[in-house]
C-alpha cells in the first residue's frame, strides 16, 4: 500500500511584522515563476497583535496544485498532490519552488523559524481499527465495550537536524480524501517538523539550510515502519 500525498507545506515565521502583505503579491509571484494565475484574495485583517497570524493574502493556481497564504508574521507555501501521487513524485518540484519562496521572503523580512509539514493518506476501509493498533491495548480494553467509532494518535519528540532543534510531530487520524473525483476512506498521517517557537534562528537560516532541512526531515517520515504497525503482515 503506497501513500498518497495530499499536500506538503513550508512555513516561514518572521522576526518582524509585515505592514502591507498585499504589496508582495506581484513581486512574489514573479519570483516564484508566475505559478499563481488566479486572482488573489486580500482580506482586510486589522493590524492587531492577536491577528498577526491570520492570512491577509491568499494566492492560488487554477490547477489547484499551488497555494500560498501571507500573514503579517508568517507565510505558508503549499504544493498539493495531483491524483494518487507519492511524496517522492512532488519532492523535487516542491523543494525547487520552496527555495525560491524562501529566498524571496528572506530578502524581504527576517525569517527566524521554519516548519515543514506533509499530509499523507493511506486508503483503507477500516481506518479506526488500524489506528487503534497504535494505542496501548490495556487502555483500549477499559473502554472496549462497543465498536470503535473514532480514534486519534499523536506523538511529538524533540530532535536535531543539523544545528537546529526541531519538534518532530506525527499524528494518525481517520479521514476521507477525494482522489480523482472519488471519495476514499483511510488513515491520514501528518508529519510536521518545525523549529521551536521559543528559539530564533535569525542569521542561521539560508537556502542550503532550508534545502537540507526538507531533505533530512523527509527521510524521517518512517512510513514503512508506521504501515507495519497499522497493517501488520499476517
Amino acid at each position: 500500500m503506497d501513500e498518497i500525498v495530499l499536500n506538503t507545506q513550508l512555513a516561514l515565521f518572521f522576526g518582524q511584522t509585515l505592514d502591507r502583505p498585499d504589496q508582495l503579491i506581484g513581486p512574489f509571484n514573479e519570483a516564484i515563476g508566475r505559478i499563481f494565475d488566479q486572482v488573489p484574495m486580500v482580506v482586510p485583517v486589522p493590524k492587531e497583535p492577536q491577528l498577526f497570524g491570520i492570512p491577509v493574502v491568499q494566492m492560488t493556481s487554477t490547477n489547484g496544485i499551488f497555494s500560498c497564504n501571507i500573514a503579517r508574521n508568517r507565510s505558508d507555501f503549499f504544493v498539493a498532490g495531483n491524483g494518487p501521487q507519492k511524496f517522492s513524485d512532488v519532492k523535487s518540484d516542491f523543494i525547487s519552488k520552496s527555495l525560491n519562496y524562501y529566498n524571496f521572503f528572506s530578502s524581504t523580512i527576517p525569517v527566524i523559524r521554519i516548519g515543514f509539514v506533509t499530509k499523507l493518506f493511506f486508503p483503507n476501509d477500516k481506518p479506526e481499527e488500524a489506528i487503534a493498533r497504535l494505542l496501548n491495548k490495556n487502555f483500549i480494553r477499559i473502554f472496549n465495550d462497543g465498536k470503535i467509532s473514532d480514534d486519534y494518535a499523536r506523538y511529538i519528540s524533540r530532535i536535531t537536524i543539523n544545528s537546529f532543534d526541531v519538534n518532530d510531530f506525527v499524528s494518525a487520524e481517520k479521514a476521507v480524501a477525494t482522489i480523482n473525483s472519488r471519495q476514499l476512506k483511510g488513515v491520514l498521517i501528518t508529519r510536521d517538523f518545525n523549529t521551536p517557537p521559543e528559539k530564533s534562528y535569525r542569521g542561521e537560516l539560508s537556502t542550503d539550510a532550508v534545502k537540507n532541512f526538507i531533505e533530512t526531515a523527509s527521510e524521517r517520515f518512517r512510513l514503512e515502519e508506521i504501515k507495519e504497525i497499522l497493517w501488520p503482515t499476517e
